[in-house]
């Protein structure tokens, strides 16, 4: 309701809550669950409902990818140890497949943490990792939903953004020598959807 009420009073009074209800489960009681990340992730994608409240999206951020690194779903799920019961030694169960959840969830988090980190110039965006390759790769091969297309397109884009930020930043090249570099991603992309958009015409 805080980000779908139409009423700015109400938006101010629910964000309120749930700024409180957040500090009290994940600072103060240290829970962790994927339901908590996702619903950090809506409210900090509709933050700008709460323009005139005290700033929080820095905080907020650095909880999100707490509960990334908490969760464990930045990197692959480890193997189980078992106890075989004929022989009574050690193996490795093989591991639980990422629930396509799990990986809108952390791909949902590099997103929106590195829209904040690019806005507002004070903290990190969650680190990419080659298991979010495998993610994303997984989400654009199934697409189970429209809505992981359009993940796997904005991720695409702002990674070639943050690409662009970082050169200015971090990187002792001319900035016009590594923005010609990324040129070809920049090409890529806008092809891939020319694709996808034909493809869709036609279906």
């Amino acid at each position: 309701m805080a980000v779908g009420s139409k009423s700015t009073s109400q938006q101010q009074i629910l964000g309120a809550k749930i700024r409180q209800t957040i500090a009290q489960e994940v600072v103060i009681q240290s829970e962790k669950s994927i339901d908590l990340l996702l619903g950090l992730l809506v409210f900090m994608s509709w933050a700008h409902y709460q323009a005139h409240s005290k700033p929080f999206l820095a905080v907020f951020a650095q909880l999100a990818m707490s509960l990334v690194f908490e969760l464990g779903l930045n990197k692959p799920v480890p193997g189980e140890a078992q106890v075989a019961p004929c022989v009574k030694e050690k193996y490795l169960k093989p591991p639980t497949p990422r629930t396509m959840e799990e990986r809108r969830a952390v791909l949902g988090c590099f997103f929106v943490t590195s829209i904040i980190s690019s806005f507002l110039q004070k903290i990190d965006a969650l680190r990419w990792t080659p298991h979010m390759d495998e993610c994303l790769r997984v989400l654009d091969t199934k697409k189970e939903s429209p809505n992981d297309k359009i993940l796997v397109q904005l991720l695409q884009l702002q990674m070639i953004a943050q690409r662009m930020t970082e050169s200015v930043e971090y990187t002792s090249e001319p900035s016009s020598l590594y923005l010609q570099s990324l040129q070809p991603h920049l090409q890529g992309f806008k092809t891939k959807l020319q694709t996808e958009a034909r493809t869709d015409g036609k279906m």
